[in-house]
């Protein structure tokens, strides 16, 4: 398998993924179809990006989200190593 063969397999999915987000982008403008019946790619992108912020988000959600940053904070080292720079009297 040459290196032109490699390149083909890794590019075609993504491909075929652009492909078909465009076909039903024009397939939802060409025949007008509702957006509550069948959303276009590009009105999902907009209320995605509309509730971006974590104030769109579930309170339950958004408590999940702030729980998990402060976890991966930790993960991190970040915090972690803060915690061990300070002198601790023992």
């Amino acid at each position: 398998m040459n290196m032109n063969n490699k390149q083909l397999e890794r590019w075609a999915p993504w491909v075929l993924l652009a492909l078909v987000v465009a076909l039903w982008q024009a397939v939802c403008s060409g025949f007008s179809i509702p957006e509550f019946i069948f959303p276009a790619p590009l009105a999902i992108a907009q209320a995605m990006a509309e509730f971006d912020t974590m104030n769109g988000l579930n309170p339950y959600v958004k408590q999940m989200v702030e729980f998990l940053q402060r976890r991966s904070i930790g993960k991190n080292g970040r915090y972690l190593e803060s915690l061990k720079n300070k002198q601790v009297p023992v």
